[in-house]
């Protein structure tokens, strides 16, 4: 249950606290006294949209917290919760406890669980298992057949068996989804069939290894390179050789080394060519080497040939199915699976046909299990709603849950569920959507969650006037009702029904004051004359009539 709420700069409320107790709790307060902000401040929580047009004028932020205690049922399901989280299980020796915040700027918002930081959609999926808020938006959820379902799936108790269904049905979606992309696809045609062996032959008899292919490619660069290549080394060769117009280099250092003996024997000092015997040396073996590569160049013709016509080969492939080699041989094997897809096709489809069927019988037999379950379960919580729709005022009316058969399942199961219903004695049973008004729609729903209290594991179930539409004279019986749900549940209501904040636990009451030039919204709890006087405004009057029938609601 909530056993504290703080709101703090949030639109009319500057700063409340407020501690609650299980049971029935009313909240009462005149048209525009903040009693919505309360409403807004739990969906905060809930994990709703964050509209900074909520901060309170002249503040930065609004902040919002609440701290709920979990018996020991609804613990295990919170620390389940908290574990696909990532975040820490809760101790039942510790009260159970579990503290959520929500921040809201002007640019950002903030929210934890505990202390941990988390995202929107955490406090959604926590928030679900924590409070079941009902106002006039919600009450129009009751005409989706999906919610109906849920409400029936709910009172049947039957989760583990809706999980297995559900992983059957993707299981059967999945294979389903298979079989028919491959049967849709068209077949190949003879043309496109001998394009695709065209292709792959192509590639496959190319026999491509990319690290020899970086070789060949550096091997081709320099046979194409040779005539230069040769011409060159043959000139630097001859540089060492006698030539008729000029000496050679070997001449030259003759010549050099006779003028340097000379330098030397006049000047014994001289050092400048202490060096020339190493550059002699050095020049000889130069033209050794450059000798040996000359020799090395291979000019076979016929060679560089069929290295040019593989080079060739290589980069037409690149240019169909490139750019890279190894896009080529990617797109090979691409070839290869499709070729093998198109030759194996009637053989796939049929095993794939026989994975729709197993799937789909796995599947069947899981569904008609829920739609048996379904079937009697329909029957007895429909006499349960209309037990408490009597109780409610509608004395002669009728209701019904209707399973309607799929031709296809759906993720849901083999059937859509319908709830019919009749509020007159003599009117036939329509679908909800079609014959509830506002005010019928309020005490259907009331009955409905009256008859799934017990099965219900949300603590904390929240009306928000969601009486507003019902006579005076119900408004009594609609009070019990939540009485009733209270036994099971911790119940706020937002109400302006006096007969309905008379038969609650705790009665709180929300005003709006001024504090210097600013409107302040509070809520305090009231008890003795304040709660009489607080029902007497809602009566309508401060009468001595007036204050006694309040008295009496009080003591009824």
């Amino acid at each position: 249950m909530l056993t504290y709420l703080s709101i703090k700069n949030l639109a009319l409320i500057e700063q409340v606290e407020w501690s609650l107790e299980q049971g029935l709790l009313a909240v009462t307060g005149e048209t525009g006294a903040g009693k919505s902000v309360l409403i807004r401040a739990l969906k905060l929580l809930l994990g709703d949209r964050a509209d900074k047009a909520l901060i309170r004028h002249g503040s930065d932020q609004a902040k919002v917290e609440a701290i709920f205690q979990l018996d020991t049922s609804k613990l295990q399901v919170i620390n389940q919760i908290l574990d696909e989280l990532g975040l820490d299980a809760l101790e039942a020796n510790d009260g159970g406890e579990i503290i959520v915040r929500r921040q809201v700027s002007e640019t950002s918002s903030r929210q934890w669980i505990n202390q941990s930081v988390v995202t929107v959609q955490a406090l959604k999926q926590l928030g679900e298992q924590l409070v079941d808020l009902h106002g006039a938006h919600e009450q129009q959820s009751l005409f989706s057949n999906d919610k109906q379902r849920a409400y029936l799936d709910a009172y049947l108790q039957q989760q583990e068996l809706l999980k297995s269904y559900e992983h059957a049905y993707q299981q059967w979606r999945l294979a389903t989804q298979n079989f028919e992309e491959l049967k849709q696809s068209e077949q190949a045609s003879s043309q496109e069939l001998e394009l695709l062996n065209h292709q792959f032959a192509e590639i496959s008899s190319a026999e491509i290894n990319i690290e020899q292919e970086l070789v060949l490619e550096q091997h081709y660069l320099r046979a194409s390179s040779g005539v230069k290549l040769l011409e060159l080394s043959s000139q630097a060769a001859a540089c060492f050789e006698p030539q008729p117009d000029s000496a050679s280099l070997t001449d030259l250092l003759e010549v050099l080394q006779r003028k340097a003996s000379e330098i030397e024997r006049l000047d014994e000092a001289c050092e400048i060519f202490v060096e020339l015997p190493q550059v002699q040396e050095s020049l000889q073996m130069m033209q050794q080497e450059i000798s040996r590569y000359v020799e090395d160049l291979d000019l076979d013709q016929s060679a560089f040939e069929a290295l040019e016509q593989r080079i060739n080969l290589l980069e037409s492939l690149k240019r169909k199915y490139g750019p890279s080699l190894e896009d080529v041989e990617a797109y090979g094997i691409k070839i290869q699976e499709k070729l093998s897809t198109i030759t194996n096709r009637d053989e796939a489809l049929v095993e794939l046909k026989q994975q729709v069927d197993s799937k789909r019988s796995q599947l069947n037999r899981i569904g008609e299990k829920i739609s048996n379950k379904r079937a009697k379960g329909a029957q007895l919580l429909a006499e349960t709603i209309v037990q408490h729709l009597q109780e409610l005022g509608f004395l002669k009316s009728e209701f019904s849950i209707e399973l309607n058969q799929l031709e296809q399942p759906s993720a849901t199961g083999l059937e859509t569920i319908e709830f019919n219903f009749s509020p007159n004695p003599g009117e036939p049973m329509k679908p909800l959507k079609l014959v509830a008004s506002s005010g019928e729609m309020s005490r259907v729903m009331l009955a409905i969650k009256a008859a799934l209290a017990e099965q219900d594991s949300v603590p904390l179930l929240v009306f928000d006037e969601i009486d507003a539409n019902v006579g005076g004279s119900i408004a009594t019986q609609v009070g019990e009702k939540m009485k009733q749900i209270a036994l099971n549940h911790q119940v706020i209501t937002i109400t302006h029904f006096p007969q309905v904040a008379a038969q609650a636990k705790q009665h709180f009451g929300v005003s709006k004051s001024m504090e210097g030039d600013r409107v302040v919204s509070t809520i305090q709890e009231l008890s003795g004359e304040a709660r009489l006087t607080e029902l007497m405004r809602m009566l309508g009057g401060d009468s001595s009539e007036v204050r006694a029938l309040a008295q009496r609601l009080l003591e009824d």
